[in-house]
């Protein structure tokens, strides 16, 4: 099932709780819906789609002079957890908006569980095949060129990439930003992400923590990604997400020969905020290059 209606931009209360503490406000609510409401080149949908037993919504982006058979498709990872991290209209509009104005159809999870959509989240389980089927939808859309796939994951979605390569994605490239590759080291550096974050969205009832962070963790199993060229990029001043995350898979990746680029911005936060042009610049080459 595949519904798709006009995108409505959430409320200020709900993009409270989806961005960090004082990181929205009704001005900056109101400026970037009107900057939304201008877009005219682009045209962007709500969509709500089956997973199994499960329904989850996201978000389409595709040109307005959208042409059958003509499209590179994007699969964004956002990051977060819950209502923490939506794709919502600030999201949207740095991170997804300039590769639809590049031509690519963009399409993007909210994940099981959130945003309207029902199940239950957890964060790197079931919750991956959320992202294998909207690439699936995305190469059954009629604009898609056939040949160009490719996956963009933020912070969480930095794993879930990880997690949709190693269970068979066909992908020309992927890019993570921010990107989580050892929860372990993750539950060490942050504690408060055991209990706040793992131990609610892991499966239901499981207590093996050392399993879950097993599966999830890239660092345990990059022989897996291989296959998928992979850029890495990080800010030095990521206190979320310390760079050693990237560092450290860049490394095994390094030795495995694998197709990879590592890229650190000095000095950029988690969501690389000063950095975020020179980012989607970086990413889209690195796409260009990999282009059928």
């Amino acid at each position: 099932m595949l519904a798709l209606t006009p995108f409505v931009p959430h409320d200020l209360e709900t993009l409270t709780r989806a961005y960090p503490p004082g990181a929205i406000d009704a001005a900056i609510h109101a400026n970037t819906a009107k900057r939304f409401n201008r877009i005219e080149d682009v045209q962007t949908s709500r969509l709500r789609y089956a997973v199994g037993d499960v329904e989850v919504t996201g978000v389409l982006l595709e040109p307005a002079t959208r042409q059958a058979g003509a499209h590179p498709l994007l699969i964004f990872n956002r990051g977060g957890n819950g209502d923490y991290g939506l794709v919502a209209v600030p999201l949207i509009l740095r991170y997804l908006l300039p590769f639809a104005q590049a031509g690519y159809l963009v399409l993007a999870s909210n994940y099981r569980g959130n945003d309207g959509g029902t199940g239950t989240e957890e964060f790197g389980g079931a919750d991956v095949a959320d992202v294998l089927t909207l690439l699936d939808i995305g190469q059954q859309h009629p604009g898609w060129d056939g040949r160009n796939r490719f996956m963009f994951g933020a912070s969480r979605g930095g794993m879930m990439t990880y997690l949709a390569i190693k269970q068979g994605a066909a992908l020309n490239a992927a890019a993570t930003f921010g990107g989580v590759s050892d929860l372990a080291a993750m539950g060490e550096y942050r504690p408060e992400m055991v209990e706040r974050v793992y131990k609610r969205r892991f499966t239901a009832g499981s207590t093996d923590l050392a399993g879950a962070y097993a599966m999830r963790s890239a660092i345990g199993w990059p022989e897996a990604l291989t296959r998928v060229p992979l850029l890495l990029a990080h800010g030095t001043a990521d206190t979320t997400v310390p760079p050693s995350q990237s560092e450290a898979l860049a490394e095994r990746l390094a030795a495995l020969q694998a197709p990879h680029k590592l890229v650190l911005y000095e000095g950029g936060n988690h969501a690389l905020s000063a950095h975020s042009a020179a980012l989607i610049q970086e990413v889209q080459s690195w796409f260009k290059h990999y282009m059928k």
